[in-house]
């Protein structure tokens, strides 16, 4: 995307060797049909994804999650169509699991069968619920400390997890250091093309049942889920339907929010010293405090659909929480973060009362946590960290 490089897409980058991120693009006059009527969503969209083969897929349950007006919450915060995605409908309850699949099945194709991967909590609960399906594969899951206690779910024998002393930016950084050294791929993170191409079937799914947004609401760590789910519109408009993709509405928690602080200050990258250092906030999923690599991306896709950069405070957040009961929502503080973003958004002009606002839903929020993950500190050797992972594997 920066220098116009292209790659075979049986060839695992996450990077180009310019340093910037790769995407996908398709030949719309060679697809036959943009649907596979005889797939359930979302592999329904195949051949819109980066794989050859719908039989290279594996059925994790997720997609074609529910789609509803929000009556309740909409008339509680003054819009008329006010729609919800209910992602916490898929396993792990969250959407995370759509990109397990799709990279899982991208995986397949091209060969990978070993990878590494870092998360705060719902990617781990996605991927490991997907391995657990897949057994060809073995992954390597590094996790920051401070996300421990979202780590309370099944982890299967090919899945080799552990703790490492830092923030989530700085885990990134060692896992990604820990795949080079040790030569196992990494899964890439936003840089990995399955992660956003597999959000577009969010785009799809919302366009088979008739309605066109004006707003689409998501807080973000990254901005993965936004990212993608511009790209199904995009590409939908490309098929030649008659649509447009929605402003985004990006919200951040004020405690960790170096995307919306360097939009505002109309930034083209993210600068070191708009970065959060051990962030603190109920909404930990999305605390990623440098997202240095993905903000170029969302900030051009908030440039070009005229977008809302927003934060909200902790007690902002609490409060949304309390909001989502109206209409019975199972949602985690990602989502009560999004929420208050869009309440605030209604607030200020931003969004009129007739406009048609979808907001994504997901309720991965966990407690409790897995104790007995090894833990390794920053200066830990990749040597050594590849002999205790692989050694809790084969135990197991």
């Amino acid at each position: 995307m920066k220098c116009g490089r292209k790659y075979d897409w049986r060839v695992h980058v996450a990077k180009c060797t310019c340093g910037g991120l790769l995407d996908v693009k398709y030949a719309y006059e060679r697809i036959p049909e943009w649907i596979d009527e005889s797939k359930r969503s979302p592999w329904r969209y195949w051949r819109l994804f980066p794989i050859a083969n719908p039989e290279s897929t594996w059925n994790l349950g997720e997609g074609g999650t529910p789609f509803f007006k929000a009556n309740r919450l909409g008339e509680h915060l003054g819009l008329k169509n006010l729609w919800i995605k209910d992602e916490s409908a898929n396993p792990t309850q969250t959407f995370k699991v759509r990109e397990a699949g799709l990279t899982l099945a991208h995986y397949r194709e091209i060969g990978i069968k070993r990878f590494v991967l870092s998360s705060t909590g719902n990617t781990a609960a996605g991927f490991t619920y997907g391995l657990g399906h897949a057994p060809p594969f073995e992954m390597h899951l590094l996790v920051p400390i401070t996300a421990k206690e979202r780590i309370n779910f099944d982890i299967p024998s090919n899945v080799s997890a552990g703790f490492v002393e830092a923030d989530y930016f700085k885990t990134i950084e060692r896992a990604n250091k820990y795949a080079a050294e040790t030569g196992i791929p990494s899964e890439g993170g936003f840089g990995n093309i399955c992660r956003r191409e597999a959000m577009k079937a969010v785009s799809f799914e919302i366009f088979e049942a008739g309605v066109k947004p004006d707003f689409y609401v998501q807080s973000i760590g990254s901005g993965v889920g936004p990212y993608g789910v511009y790209k199904g519109f995009v590409e939908l408009e490309g098929l030649g339907f008659p649509i447009k993709p929605p402003h985004l509405v990006c919200v951040q928690p004020e405690n960790c929010a170096p995307i919306v602080n360097a939009y505002r200050k109309g930034l083209d990258d993210l600068p070191a010293d708009l970065a959060v250092d051990a962030p603190k906030t109920i909404a930990s999923t999305i605390a990623n405090g440098n997202p240095k690599g993905g903000y170029p991306h969302l900030k051009r896709l908030l440039d070009a659909t005229r977008g809302i950069a927003e934060t909200v405070t902790e007690e902002e957040i609490i409060a949304a929480g309390k909001l989502t009961k109206l209409d019975n929502l199972n949602s985690e503080p990602a989502v009560w973060t999004a929420l208050a973003g869009l309440k605030k958004s209604i607030e200020t002009g931003d969004i009129d009362s007739s406009d048609v606002v979808v907001l994504n839903n997901s309720g991965g929020y966990r407690s409790g946590t897995i104790k007995n993950l090894p833990l390794f500190s920053l200066n830990d050797t990749s040597q050594k960290i590849n002999e205790v992972l692989n050694k809790n594997m084969k135990q197991a």
